[in-house]
């Protein structure tokens, strides 16, 4: 499979998985020595090296917050083993937050090997994720609040 062939099925089993349809596995396509990165400034922020630490940490601490999601890929340039790609990621939370209600895009970049995804830089809104998905509010600032 080419590597762009191999990131839209890798996005395709995400949403299946995401959105509670029936699917192939997406870790199928992913490296045992893949490295994750979200790029950030929130708690998921960070890097997930191996499948292992992907799946236990990162996906686990998402699915105790998300009830369901959608991933839908927008558009992709690529070439070589490397892909860019805008991807529309909505959701709900387990507590019923709309995750994305402006249904923004975001920038992922995947890197291939062989058959496989061997690294994948994901850029999320922080805003979102930081009132949505983990229930933060932000405050005024005092010159707002004296405004």
């Amino acid at each position: 499979m080419e590597p762009k062939e191999l990131v839209s099925e890798f996005i395709r089993r995400c949403d299946a998985a995401v959105s509670g349809a029936s699917g192939e596995d997406p870790y199928a396509l992913m490296a045992e020595d893949v490295e994750v990165k979200v790029q950030g400034r929130t708690v998921l922020s960070g890097d997930y090296p191996t499948l292992e630490i992907v799946r236990m940490v990162l996906v686990g601490s998402l699915a105790a917050r998300v009830a369901k999601a959608h991933v839908e890929l927008d558009s992709m340039i690529g070439q070589g083993n490397r892909v860019a790609t805008l991807l529309r990621i909505t959701g709900e939370t387990a507590d019923g937050q709309v995750y994305n209600s402006k249904r923004d895009l975001g920038g992922c970049i995947f890197g291939v090997e062989g058959e496989k995804i061997s690294q994948i830089v994901l850029f999320l809104d922080n805003t979102v994720v930081e009132t949505v998905l983990l229930g933060r509010q932000y405050l005024p600032t005092l010159q707002e609040a004296e405004a």
